[in-house]
């Protein structure tokens, strides 16, 4: 029967396995095709545009050029060449329809460096993607579903149930994690719509996904759950049998956590592939989502600045004639408006896909906390939007090992998108540092013996602001996800302290009636219904010694966890990031602050 089961499941395991490279194949080449993409996009983007396919062709197929939006009518072409016409017709109005010097370099300068990093970010995400998706783009032309499933929006952050099985099938395979050992129990009574999801491996195809109706279900829930929750004091907090609220007329929630499990509920074994994908997607929840439109005003502000600039500066020197000519040239607004088009949409969509890297990390510090929850007993030690995350049984040396599992594969689901965040913040880390680097030198030594526009100072300086400000968040996250792991030994050592303790009082007070009334924890009064059922079914003998198997368990874990503490940490340029880092990066920056208003004020 266990055989019948999972066939299906492993068959598709094998078939996926068949289908995808490693993705340590497609790092080892990463430069290559990080260079060669980048090249492309320069081409086009720069030079040019639409006509790249003349030149492309000798060298690539028709069919990745299509794929890449070079060539065709498609939304993607559409949308590039627009980008193209808006940046190469100011190019070439300022090279040659400048003679009278009207038109501002700074608009410009911001949307070549802006061309670049996106060049770079394409470069990126085609660098980063397996082989054989590759392969296919220069063999075929994809559908926009096919499309889709490599972007990082619709292919990862808005991922749906159907496609993050085949990314849970990758990572499974990856980590060497068997399908059929991977199995997790339960301390908490589960709903029986639930219960259909956990157990169910086509139900994702079979059923349709709204992510925002699950996020609402899922917020409503929480919300009744947490004040139900907190109506219990530690001495009432007994389970009862049913745990039902009336929502409204005609709706009631039933809050399954809050009863007591079963024997049925205690022992069933859930796929531990379904129980993550499950997880996972409730995890999506708890993370506010980045779209672009978030980005446009503010840029669009940050755009119009230096037009104002200019402004203000050609009335201050009140020449009407110069002001009148240059105002109501043609020439000035047509380069002025494709630039604010240009710099404002470029700007905004590179700064998006840094942004949505710091929101792709906080969904795993979301995952880690969720371990944690996992495996705290006492759910009042923990954060109240985390309460509700399921106890697994960790008196079940499976479901602990299944547990570590987990763990291991939030941290390296969707790899090849979190190199692509990697490498975003990379890029920006490295390329704001030099420009960062030239701004204090100007402002420090250079200021009086080269006077650059204020209006290129001014967008370099919010520039610089805005990007280390998301880039901090962004480390400052990774930081709190290294330092959880210590979190994760010490809930392990919490709950091997529990073992020894029942371990110690099991001879003569397991089977106790009048012991088990005396519990004022759930957690012992977990473990004596779990063992009461076990003695029935295996004896005794089997109980202790289950116990102990979990314990030797632990033991293992805890090693894994420490040497994943200091030889897998997250690290940017090779560095391991942690609180220590952040808190240097914090009081450098206020010093910094405080030596440049120091050098204008001179207060000290």
């Amino acid at each position: 029967m266990v055989i019948k089961e999972y066939e299906a499941a492993q068959k598709e395991l094998d078939d996926y396995e068949k289908q995808t490279d490693d993705l340590e194949q497609s790092c080892d080449r990463l430069l290559d095709y990080f260079v060669r993409f980048f090249i492309y996009h320069i081409l086009y983007f720069v030079v040019l545009g639409p006509f790249t396919f003349i030149i492309l062709r000798i060298f690539e197929t028709k069919e990745l050029m299509i794929n890449m939006g070079f060539y065709g009518i498609s939304r993607s072409y559409l949308m590039q060449t627009s980008q193209w016409l808006s940046l190469i017709i100011p190019l070439y109005l300022h090279i040659f329809d400048n003679e009278k010097g009207q038109l501002s370099q700074t608009m410009l300068i911001v949307a070549l460096v802006q061309v670049l990093l996106r060049c770079m970010i394409v470069a990126v995400r085609y660098a980063t993607t397996v082989s054989s998706t590759l392969k296919i783009q220069q063999e075929r032309i994809l559908t926009r579903s096919e499309l889709e499933s490599e972007w990082i929006t619709s292919g990862w952050m808005e991922i749906k149930p159907v496609l993050l099985d085949k990314e849970i099938k990758s990572c499974m395979i990856r980590n060497e994690v068997e399908n059929v050992f991977f199995k997790i129990k339960f301390f908490s009574k589960v709903s029986n719509e639930v219960r259909n999801k956990l157990l169910d491996y086509n139900f994702s195809r079979e059923s349709t996904y709204d992510m925002k109706k699950e996020r609402q279900m899922y917020k409503q829930y929480q919300k009744i759950f947490l004040q139900e929750s907190n109506k219990q004091t530690l001495k009432s907090s007994k389970r009862s049998e049913k745990h039902i609220i009336q929502v409204g007329d005609d709706q009631s929630i039933r809050l399954t956590q809050l009863e007591a499990p079963n024997k049925e509920d205690l022992y069933t074994l859930y796929p531990g592939r379904l129980v993550f994908r499950e997880l996972f997607l409730k995890s999506k929840h708890f993370v506010n989502s980045y779209t672009l439109i978030h980005f446009i005003p503010l840029r669009l502000i940050q755009s119009i600045l230096p037009l104002i600039i200019e402004f203000q500066e050609d009335q201050a020197a009140e020449n009407v004639d110069k002001i009148s000519q240059k105002y109501y040239n043609q020439t000035f607004w047509i380069y002025n408006i494709l630039l604010l088009y240009f710099n404002t949409f470029i700007w905004s969509l590179n700064i998006y896909f840094l942004a949505i890297g710091n929101q792709d990390m906080k969904r795993r510090l979301v995952a880690m906390y969720q371990c944690e929850a996992n495996l705290e007993p006492n759910r009042y030690k923990i954060k109240e939007k985390y309460r509700n995350f399921t106890l697994i049984n960790y008196f079940d040396a499976k479901s602990l090992l299944s547990w570590m599992d987990m763990r291991m594969m939030y941290l390296d689901m969707g790899q090849r998108f979190f190199v692509r965040f990697k490498a975003f913040a990379t890029i920006y880390l490295i390329f704001y540092s030099l420009v960062g680097g030239l701004f204090l030198a100007w402002y420090f030594v250079l200021y009086e013996q080269h006077n650059i526009q204020f209006s290129l100072i001014l967008t370099v300086g919010l520039d610089l602001i805005i990007v280390f400000l998301i880039l901090y968040e962004l480390f400052n996250v990774g930081a709190k996800i290294n330092s959880i792991s210590n979190n994760h030994l010490l809930r392990l050592s919490e709950i091997k302290s529990i073992m020894q303790r029942i371990l110690q009082e099991w001879d003569y007070s397991i089977t106790s009636q009048e012991t088990r009334d005396a519990l004022l924890n759930n957690t012992y009064r977990d473990a004596f219904l779990y063992f009461q059922y076990k003695i029935e079914d295996v004896g005794e003998k089997y109980g202790k010694r289950m116990i102990k198997q979990s314990m030797s368990v632990i033991d293992s874990i805890q090693e894994r966890l420490q040497k994943e503490i200091q030889f897998n940490p997250i690290t940017i340029l090779g560095i391991p990031l942690n609180m220590t880092i952040i808190n240097a990066i914090r009081t450098s920056f206020i010093s910094l602050v405080f030596a440049m208003i120091n050098f204008k004020l001179k207060i000290i």
